[in-house]
């Protein structure tokens, strides 16, 4: 960029080495606040449920990817003398986002999430019936290399595959790079050779960009309990569970929300109302209607952290005092009603509330819609009869029983967690009413995002200026101090949400987490090279970044691999992804030297 008096930024040309060093860090720093100011306002649209799905599926990850997109545009549109360099820093915060995030916090997901690794190769994440001192890693602090570990789910091998479908975007600008790579070529005849491929990759990897969001919000509206948006959802409801800020009232809301919904998309069959005795006037959700699966299978996800929180002796059964508790949570503050509750909703009669027959109590309760407003003199309470045909769906699930023994036998590791930020609307909006609330949402939301966005779009020029001026004091190319420095600034928050997700130390934790590194990088091969490629073409720039390029396609097809087939990942797994980090900036220096055949 062009520096003088009117300029807000200092020429990082005039400063000494300890200056330098300093301004990279302030810059660096704004950088950081800017993207947590781009990622907290979009967050904050998350609770307007409305646009909950293209918000987790879309928004996010393309905000998400703004801070480093801008240090790749900018890098490119300097002075034609000083371009070179600069492009540098562009390639080098690509693939150092790319291969930071591939590896680092993938590595420290391993390492915070680690349980034992039992004799069968599966990881310890269920509770032996009847072992009241099973912990999920034993002893405490255990850091054995090969038995300790993590196990992810099936959904990373689907996304590693999109990774490699997307990482093939590099191929069509470095095969004919290859070709052009000749000494008889000028930089300029080069990038004129060179320019409708740089073309072709800009259209290619702006359409898996395009394909990639698609694929996304499929996901986030599949009407599926293991997809990974609806798995962050829940965890949302949880934690908000934990902090005593969501409530069985609300789960049971919930619920007929959705249930009404899903039911209301099918018509029930005349045959099914005459056999049944319903009229075309009777809700949707009566008794003897037909319940939808789906959504006692999303209900049940979040009642199984409430049947952890009301018992409180931990024996993975309710008894009379506990469900007492239940019933005034629920509005039913009457004992003999109570008390005919808990004896219709233990089914198998041994005097305590098996988890089962919790969740089946609850839904049964939620369909008859049991509130405070409903409990007059004889309310309409749920029967054994219709607590046992739900009980009969509940059990006859095919997820649940893994799913239940996982939540219930996790029911005290929230209890010893460190209490985290709130995640709910900020204070002075959750007294509002909700048209209030959500455009005041909407308001705070856009102010911060595009705050944000402002900063980052001032900062981006300065910032490549200073990390191509860096590599010239240290007399190494930009790409390595910008493959260092700019990840940091811009991707430093998913190092600690790595962390603290995984930390939960549950499969599906430790899923999402990988699934949302994976998702970063499919993001820096679309919209982050085809912005990079794009400003390529316009300034029919060469590309001289072979060497580069394969070190990003080579982390990304190892770590596919890893994806693919080691569902099982140990702590020693951790330590060699790790190495990838500095091995990938050694790869690029071996390639460059010309003692081992100089490749641009």
């Amino acid at each position: 960029m062009t520096y003088s008096s009117t300029t807000p930024f200092i020429d990082p040309t005039t400063l000494n080495f300890p200056q330098l060093i300093f301004l990279t860090t302030v810059y660096g720093y704004t950088l950081f606040q800017a993207s947590n100011l781009i990622s907290d306002g979009s967050e904050l649209l998350l609770f307007i449920p409305a646009l909950e799905g293209i918000i987790g599926s879309v928004i996010l990850p393309v905000l998400g990817v703004v801070p480093d997109a801008m240090i790749v545009l900018f890098s490119g549109l300097g002075d034609r003398d000083q371009v070179h360099d600069q492009v540098a820093v562009g390639v080098g915060t690509l693939a150092g986002s790319t291969i930071m995030l591939l590896t680092i916090p993938w590595s420290i997901a391993i390492f915070s999430g680690r349980v034992n690794i039992l004799k069968d190769g599966t990881a310890n994440y269920k509770r032996p019936k009847g072992d009241t001192e099973w912990q999920k890693l034993m002893p405490a602090g255990n850091m054995s290399l090969s038995k300790t570990g993590v196990r992810c789910g099936e959904e990373l091998k689907a996304n590693a595959l999109l990774m490699l479908f997307t990482m093939s975007a590099y191929f069509l600008i470095q095969v004919p790079a290859f070709y052009d790579d000749v000494p008889s070529l000028t930089y300029d005849q080069q990038g004129r050779s060179e320019n409708r491929w740089a073309f072709y990759t800009f259209v290619y990897s702006g359409v898996w960009f395009i394909i990639y969001l698609a694929y996304q919000y499929r996901d986030s509206i599949k009407e599926d309990s293991q997809s990974i948006s609806r798995t962050k959802e829940i965890d949302n409801i949880v934690e908000l569970i934990h902090e005593g800020k969501f409530t069985l009232m609300d789960t049971m809301s919930q619920f007929r929300h959705e249930a009404e919904v899903e039911t209301g998309s099918h018509a029930v069959s005349d045959d099914y109302k005459r056999t049944n005795g319903l009229d075309n006037e009777e809700p949707l959700l009566s008794p003897g209607r037909p319940l939808p699966k789906r959504a006692i299978i999303r209900m049940k996800a979040i009642l199984v952290h409430f049947f952890n929180k009301y018992d409180e002796n931990k024996d993975h059964e309710i008894s009379r005092v506990e469900f007492y508790l239940i019933c005034q949570d629920i509005g039913l503050n009457r004992k003999e009603i109570q008390d005919r509750l808990f004896e219709d909703s233990d089914i198998d009669q041994n005097g305590s509330i098996s988890i089962e027959e919790f969740v089946s109590c609850m839904v049964d309760c939620a369909r008859h819609k049991l509130s405070h407003e409903n409990e007059g003199p004889q309310p309409k309470l749920p029967n054994q009869r219709s607590i046992s045909q739900i009980h009969n769906i509940v059990h006859g699930m095919d997820d649940e029983e893994d799913d239940i023994e996982e939540a219930t036998s996790d029911g005290d590791a929230h209890e010893d967690e460190e209490e985290e930020e709130e995640e709910e609307p900020p204070e002075d909006l959750k007294e509002l009413p909700a048209a209030d609330r959500k455009r005041w949402i909407l308001y705070r939301s856009f102010r911060m995002m595009l705050f944000g966005t402002a900063i980052v779009l001032a900062f981006s020029p300065a910032m490549v200026d200073v990390l191509a001026e860096l590599g010239h004091r240290m007399e190494i190319s930009p790409f390595y101090t910008s493959f260092v420095i700019a990840p940091i600034a811009s991707n430093a928050g998913e190092l600690v949400a790595a962390y603290n997700y995984a930390r939960k130390r549950t499969e599906r934790s430790i899923t999402v987490s990988c699934s949302t590194l994976q998702g970063a990088a499919c993001m820096n091969n679309t919209l982050c090279l085809s912005i990079f490629m794009g400003m390529i073409y316009y300034r029919s720039l060469a590309w001289q970044f072979s060497a580069e390029c394969l070190s990003i396609l080579v982390v990304q097809v190892i770590m596919t691999v890893y994806s693919y087939c080691r569902r099982t990942q140990t702590l020693m797994d951790a330590i060699w992804i790790v190495s990838l980090y500095p091995l990938s900036l050694l790869f690029v220096w071996m390639l460059k030297n010309p003692d081992m055949g100089g490749m641009d």
